[in-house]
């Protein structure tokens, strides 16, 4: 049951992405996920710019993710579904700062978010 879920818990954990994403007007699109040409689940891309994207639009994107998981999971473990403890390991998991995950990406835009303007100590 468990395994047969993981690509839904992975779909909604893309659909929050996309949700924050399409609040500050950046582009996404759906994605069909193939192993070794069969499609296997849907799934969403968020494509985010390398170059002029805020750091509280960074930091809200790649938290919507997780809190999408972390949502389900409530949900799911109010039902005892059997899905939550997944859902909420998918949504804890993420937040972990690994390089190019969701809590890298999370640190690395709250750091420029409240990083100090250049002299501003030096006084």
């Amino acid at each position: 049951m468990i395994w047969i879920s993981l690509p839904y818990l992975v779909f909604v954990h893309e659909l929050g992405h996309a949700v924050v994403a399409q609040l500050f007007g950046l582009r996404w699109r759906p994605v069909l996920v193939r192993v070794h040409g069969f499609p296997v689940a849907p799934a969403i891309g968020v494509y985010l710019p390398t170059r002029g994207l805020s750091a509280l639009a960074d930091l809200a994107v790649s938290l919507g993710g997780p809190f999408a998981s972390l949502l389900l999971a409530a949900a799911a473990w109010r039902f005892r579904a059997v899905v939550a403890v997944p859902a909420g390991a998918l949504g804890i998991g993420s937040l972990v700062p690994f390089a190019r995950q969701d809590g890298w990406r999370a640190v690395r835009a709250a750091c420029k978010l409240w990083r100090p303007a250049p002299g501003r100590w030096n006084r």
